[in-house]
C-alpha cells in the first residue's frame, strides 16, 4: 500500500513541475517565473507587435495572441485584440460558411469580451472598461443574436455606477437592454425593466412605454382578456405634436423589421392596431409617411375611380401593339440598365427598368425610340411636369419572388399595374390561391395581362411569383384625384434630388419645410 502511495505522490510531482508551472521547493524554476516580462511595458509591446501583424497577416496574429494569452490570459488589451482579430476574420468569411463562422469566430468574439468586462477593477480600470462596454455593446448588438446582446448588456451593468460612462450612455445601455429583453421573448423581464427604466430616468419615455403596451396586449390576446392594461398604458403616450408622431413612426419602423425577421407576424399587427388607437397610423394597414388628411383611402380601386380612366384605357386598347414595343425594349436593354430594388428586401431577383423615377425626370430617348407609342401616352399623364414622386417603370419579377410587405410613402398618389407578361410553365399552388398575385391590404389583385389594376401604395402590400416563370409588370403611378393644388407636395418644384453613395434620394427642399 506505501508503494502505491509514493508512486502517486511521485506521479503528481512530476505533473506540478511542468515547464510552465513551479513548486516552490524549485528554486530554477521560481527564477524562470520571476523572469518572465516582469515590465508591462515589454508586455504591451507584444501586443502592439501583434496589432501590427494583423494588418499584414491576420491568420498568423491569431496563432499569435493565442499563444500569447497562455502566459497571460487575463491581459484585457490582449483580450481586445483576440476578439478584434475573430470578428475580422469571420467578416472575411463567404457568406455559405458564415454559420460555422459564428460558432468558431463570432460567437467565441463576444464571449471573449463578456471576459473582459467581467474583470476586476484593479485589472480593467474604469476608462478601460467604458471603451470596452462601448465597443462589446455594438458588436452584440449587430450579431443579431437576441440572448447573448442581453447577456452583454447585462454584463456592462454589473459595474454599477462607472464614472468614465456618462449618464446619457447609461440610459441608452438600460433602453437597449429592455428592448433586446424583449425581442428575446423575455416578456415579463422586459416589463420590469421598463418600469425601472422610467424610475431612474423620468419623462415621456413613450416608445418604452408602446413596447409595454405591445407586451401587454399580446398578453392579453393570448389569454383572452379585456384591453384594459394595454389601453391605460397608451392614454399617456399618445402624441401631441407631429414631431412625437414621428420619433414614435421611426421606432415603429425599427420594432417592424426586427419582428417580420423573427416571423412574429402577430405581434407586428398588433403594434400596428395600437398605432391605429394612437392615432399615428389611419389603419393598420395604411401607414405612409406623408399622410395627406381627407383622400379618400382604400385599398384597391377601379379604372373608373381612380381618374385616369381614357389614359388607362388607351394603354388597354392598344395592348397588343404596346406590348410588342415593351418586349422588344427588354431584348435591347443591357444588364446595367436594370435596377435592383434596394428599398425592399425581396426574396428572389427583382429588377426595375425607370422611365421615370429613380433620379429620371425626363423620358429617356434611347427607350421612346423604341416604345414611341407607349411614350405618348406616357406624357399624356403629365408625370413631368406635375409629379415628383411618381414612378413609371417595368419591373421584371424571377420565379419564387417574393416582395415582404411595405408601404408607399405617401397616399397622395395611386399606382396602376399592367402585366406585360403572364406566361407560365409551372406552377406552385397553395390554397387554391393564384400563383402571382399582389395583396394590398386585407384585399388580393388577381392579374390579367393587359389589363390594368390600380391600388394606394399607401397601404400594406406584398407579392408573390410561385409560377414557374418570370413576369414582366408595368408600372405607372399618377396624383391622387382628391388631391387639391393647395396640398400638391409632388410638384417637382418642391423637391430636389440628391445623389447618396450612387443613388438618387428625393429630399424636399428646404423652403417647402419652413
Amino acid at each position: 500500500m506505501k508503494t502505491a502511495v509514493i508512486i502517486f505522490l511521485m506521479t503528481c510531482t512530476k505533473v506540478m513541475c511542468t515547464e510552465d508551472t513551479c513548486s516552490k521547493e524549485d528554486p530554477l524554476c521560481k527564477e524562470k517565473s520571476e523572469n518572465k516580462f516582469i515590465d508591462p511595458n515589454q508586455v504591451q509591446s507584444i501586443i502592439n507587435e501583434i496589432e501590427m501583424l494583423r494588418r499584414t497577416n491576420l491568420n498568423k496574429a491569431y496563432e499569435e495572441i493565442k499563444s500569447f494569452l497562455i502566459d497571460y490570459p487575463e491581459n484585457p488589451n490582449g483580450l481586445l485584440l483576440l476578439s478584434k482579430i475573430q470578428r475580422a476574420l469571420y467578416s472575411k468569411l463567404h457568406p455559405k460558411m458564415r454559420d460555422i463562422g459564428k460558432l468558431e469566430l463570432l460567437n467565441p468574439s463576444l464571449y471573449v469580451l463578456i471576459k473582459i468586462l467581467k474583470l476586476p477593477k484593479e485589472d480593467l480600470a474604469d476608462k478601460q472598461h467604458a471603451e470596452t462596454a462601448e465597443f462589446a455593446s455594438a458588436n452584440a448588438l449587430g450579431c443579431g443574436n437576441k440572448t447573448m446582446s442581453v447577456l452583454m448588456l447585462k454584463t456592462i451593468l454589473e459595474r454599477h455606477n462607472n464614472p468614465s460612462i456618462d449618464m446619457e450612455t447609461y440610459r441608452y445601455y438600460f433602453e437597449m437592454l429592455a428592448e433586446e429583453l424583449f425581442y428575446d421573448k423575455q416578456y415579463s423581464e422586459a416589463k420590469e425593466m421598463i418600469e425601472n427604466f422610467h424610475k431612474m430616468f423620468p419623462g415621456p419615455n413613450s416608445e418604452l412605454k408602446l413596447l409595454s403596451a405591445l407586451i401587454s396586449r399580446y398578453n392579453e390576446i393570448v389569454n383572452k382578456q379585456p384591453f384594459v392594461l394595454s389601453h391605460d398604458i397608451l392614454k399617456k403616450i399618445k402624441p401631441k405634436d407631429d414631431d412625437q408622431k414621428r420619433e414614435i413612426i421611426i421606432f415603429i419602423n425599427d420594432v417592424e423589421t426586427e419582428l417580420r425577421k423573427q416571423k412574429r407576424t402577430t405581434e407586428v399587427y398588433t403594434l400596428f392596431e395600437l398605432c391605429e388607437e394612437l392615432g399615428v397610423f389611419p389603419s393598420k394597414y395604411q401607414r405612409p409617411n406623408m399622410l395627406f388628411d381627407n383622400l379618400k383611402a382604400q385599398p384597391v380601386w377601379s379604372v373608373e375611380e381612380s381618374g385616369q380612366k381614357e389614359k388607362l384605357m388607351k394603354l388597354q386598347d392598344n395592348w397588343k401593339h404596346i406590348k410588342r414595343e415593351l418586349t422588344n425594349l427588354t431584348a435591347e436593354l443591357e444588364d446595367e440598365d436594370w435596377k435592383e430594388n434596394s428599398n425592399l428586401e425581396t426574396q428572389g431577383l427583382y429588377g426595375q427598368y425607370f422611365f421615370l423615377g429613380d433620379g429620371r425626370t425626363s423620358l429617356p430617348p434611347f427607350a421612346c425610340a423604341v416604345t414611341p407609342m407607349f411614350c405618348e401616352i406616357i406624357k399624356e399623364f403629365n408625370l413631368v411636369q406635375e409629379c415628383a414622386l411618381c414612378e413609371v417603370k417595368l419591373e421584371f419579377i424571377e420565379p419564387l419572388a417574393h416582395l415582404r410587405p411595405h408601404c408607399g410613402p405617401t397616399n397622395a398618389k395611386l399606382r396602376s399595374v399592367i402585366p406585360v407578361s403572364m406566361s407560365t410553365n409551372i406552377t406552385v399552388v397553395q390554397n387554391e390561391e393564384s400563383p402571382f398575385r399582389m395583396r394590398v391590404g386585407d384585399e388580393t389583385i388577381q392579374w390579367e395581362e393587359g389589363k390594368p389594376s390600380v391600388f394606394d401604395t399607401s397601404f400594406e402590400n406584398e407579392l408573390w411569383n410561385k409560377s414557374g416563370g418570370p413576369k414582366l409588370l408595368l408600372v405607372i403611378d399618377f396624383k391622387h384625384p382628391e388631391l387639391t393644388p393647395e396640398d400638391d407636395i409632388l410638384h417637382p418644384s418642391n423637391w430636389e434630388i440628391l445623389d447618396v453613395d450612387g443613388s438618387s434620394v428625393y429630399q424636399m427642399k428646404p423652403s417647402v419645410l419652413s
